[in-house]
């Protein structure tokens, strides 16, 4: 009898072992919980470069580099057209709202920065730390037919370094899962995302991806990736 009361306590430790794994291991898609927020704390002020309103022919450069590879691209968003609401790169690739928001994708230029990203962008109005949200939506442009369902919390306040200076951010984790809506058998890719995100440019600044196949299958486009996005320059005309 204090055999068999032996082996029960070892399982149960067991399963709770098994419950204490790391966020980004398990689904937590289903769940929807409540908002959770701390006192947030005030950011320094960005880069004076970087607060200046972008003008016709302004360039964002980023750096992006796929980690599987080591091979390493730079984009180049250029203002094509403005207006009093709307901020046009590479002649309708991408619609920003002058303060930064994006509002319209029609491919994917940055990876899975462009790829994953949820309606309105990587940020939103709460990034108090511990604040905590939930999305559901389809990729974007060429990664239209991947389905997204991530879970978000927001981190401390930080000073990111880059070639522009330092440059206050927030960091979100994102976790979740991808599934490719094209397929006969839902076959979910679990998804990592570490963004740094700038508040008062309304633009990530960093971000870190990972999306890892939960099959055996070969994985398709956007199935499977790691790469690291860099906002790496301003370039004003």
């Amino acid at each position: 009898m204090k055999m068999q009361r032996g082996w029960a306590a070892a399982l149960a430790a067991l399963f709770m072992l098994g419950g204490c794994s790391s966020r980004s291991a398990r689904p937590q898609t289903e769940v929807v919980e409540p908002m959770v927020t701390r006192a947030a704390v005030p950011l320094a002020s960005v880069p004076a470069a970087l607060q200046k309103p972008l003008a016709l022919g302004d360039q964002i450069e980023y750096l992006v580099q796929d980690k599987y590879t080591g091979n390493r691209r730079k984009v180049l968003l250029e203002v094509t057209r403005l207006s009093a609401d709307r901020v046009t790169f590479n002649q309708g690739a991408r619609v920003e709202r002058p303060d930064g928001q994006p509002l319209e994708l029609a491919g994917v230029l940055l990876g899975d920065m462009d790829a994953m990203m949820p309606a309105g962008g990587w940020g939103n109005d709460n990034l108090s730390p511990g604040a905590y949200w939930t999305r559901r939506h389809n990729g974007n442009g060429e990664a239209g037919n991947m389905a997204y369902a991530l879970k978000a919390e927001a981190g401390e306040p930080t000073q990111l370094n880059t070639p522009m200076g330092m440059v206050p951010v927030v960091p979100i984790e994102y976790w979740g899962w991808a599934t490719d809506k094209t397929r006969s058998i839902a076959t979910p890719s679990k998804v990592s995302v570490l963004v740094w995100y700038s508040p008062q440019l309304k633009r990530v600044i960093r971000m870190e991806s990972t999306v890892k196949p939960a099959t055996t299958l070969a994985p398709r486009t956007y199935e499977s990736s790691r790469e690291l996005i860099e906002l790496t320059a301003v370039h004003r005309r």
